[in-house]
């Protein structure tokens, strides 16, 4: 870059020369609003009163079953043994040996789940498998769970995984969440419904009014409480997914700001429903017609084009003077470290130089090769060696797979061309106009 220097006028010439480059396309600055539950204004709060005799009404819907904690030593059959009978006694003398152990000192039941278990997600924790409800468990487990009392330990018992002994460690028995506990979620519960039943009663009103004041969005702003919002920049392509505005501005609200009403009546749009309970009113503050930027809008961008490509320009004469130097004198000072890299797994390379690597003969390899790569630098590689890979046939399938799609999309660009010879057409907005898909080669 400290070799380049691009002058005023170098910067006008292309600029004259590629006007088109810079055509921007029509725009809009906009406001809108939106209504929804959510932004309804709150008219009313409810006493302590009416939240307790919620509670009490609905006191089921606060009611927590009862759960219970447990750790448990399962003992699995051998699965390398042939004789499945004896497998399974075999599992089933060991957890009897293991029961014995463990009711005569509790303490040792962690231990010997470490050593024992073969439930992998517990064994390291002692076994100990948190608290669960009824029904959580396989029906075996479950019963003795449940059937038994704090502190017991049990077994073995039989599942289709093996045999247990279980320790029965703790139990939360069934009980009413109190009003304390649960104060807040009636509250927010009783602020949703009415938040929802003023969005119901307001959505006709809000509608009519942006449609029957449709020179400003303020009315139904100060009735209503909402929040004036504001977009510059909107295109008919729309805003980009990401853009936190895109759940509002839809195609729909993008239509109507686009259609005469709007554009040249300067009116509101009528109310979109752009989602369940989620009504947008938008209008035009500014519009730009679609026009070429001034030189003075791209000055800049167009003088750091020309310097990259100037640039990348003495990178590339330097960069192949340097290769021709290299293949003469097959010096590897100053190259990185080693890599295997492939068009499948390039690792840190960039997809030219892998195809520059690759384009060398495997009959002339070792050998240096260089090429200029997407930052505009030129870089040079040394090709060790080649090797193919071992027939993968799930690769061949997919490969497969990607030539017959391509095919199928070369057959139907020239469908849609051979159309267009048949029939006159006339598209209206760009945008629809047919892309044809890249065939692969």
């Amino acid at each position: 870059m400290k070799d380049v220097k691009v002058s005023e006028e170098q910067i006008k010439k292309y600029y004259d020369e590629h006007k088109d480059d810079y055509r921007a396309p029509e725009s809009l600055n906009i406001q809108f609003v939106v209504m929804s539950p959510e932004t309804v204004k709150m008219t009313a709060e409810p006493s302590e009163q009416e939240l307790k005799d919620f509670y009490e009404q609905n006191r089921k819907k606060y009611e927590v079953e009862e759960s219970r904690r447990a750790a448990h030593i399962l003992i699995a059959p051998d699965a390398n043994e042939a004789d499945k009978a004896k497998a399974d006694q075999d599992a089933k003398a060991k957890a009897e040996k293991i029961l014995a152990e463990v009711k005569a000192d509790p303490s040792k039941f962690a231990q010997l789940a470490k050593e024992n278990s073969a439930d992998p997600g517990t064994a390291e924790s002692g076994g100990d498998l948190d608290f669960f409800t009824q029904g959580q468990m396989v029906p075996e487990f479950d019963k003795a769970v449940f059937g038994a009392k704090k502190d017991e330990i049990v077994g073995p018992v039989k599942t289709e995984f093996g045999y247990h002994i279980i320790h029965v460690t703790d139990i939360n028995p069934a009980h009413v969440r109190p009003f304390g506990e649960v104060r807040s979620e009636i509250l927010k519960f009783w602020q949703d419904q009415h938040r929802q039943s003023m969005f119901a009663e307001n959505a006709d009103g809000f509608t009519n009014m942006v449609y029957e004041q449709s020179d400003s969005l303020d009315p139904a702003v100060e009735k209503y409480g909402l929040t004036l919002h504001t977009l510059d920049g909107l295109t008919q392509s729309g805003l980009p997914k990401t853009s936190p505005d895109a759940q509002y501005i839809t195609k729909r609200v993008i239509e109507d700001l686009f259609s005469p009403d709007c554009l040249q009546e300067k009116r509101n749009t009528q109310a979109v429903e752009v989602a369940a309970n989620t009504l947008v009113s938008a209008r035009i503050v500014k519009h730009t017609p679609a026009h070429i930027k001034s030189f003075d809008e791209v000055k800049g961008e167009i003088k750091d084009q020309l310097e990259l490509e100037q640039a990348s320009a003495l990178a590339k004469k330097a960069g192949e003077a340097k290769l021709a130097e290299l293949k003469a004198k097959k010096d590897l000072e100053g190259f990185g470290h080693e890599l295997t890299v492939s068009r499948i797994n390039p690792q840190s390379q960039s997809m030219p130089l892998i195809q520059a690597e690759m384009a060398v003969p495997a009959k002339s390899l070792p050998a240096f090769t260089g090429t200029t790569v997407p930052d505009g630098a030129y870089v040079i590689s040394y090709v060790e060696s080649s090797k193919m890979p071992a027939a993968d046939d799930s690769q061949v399938d997919e490969i497969r797979g990607e030539a017959l799609t391509s095919q199928s999309r070369a057959d139907e660009a020239s469908f849609y061309e051979g159309l267009k010879k048949l029939y006159k057409m006339e598209i209206l907005k760009k945008e629809y106009e047919y892309q044809a898909p890249t065939v692969m080669k």
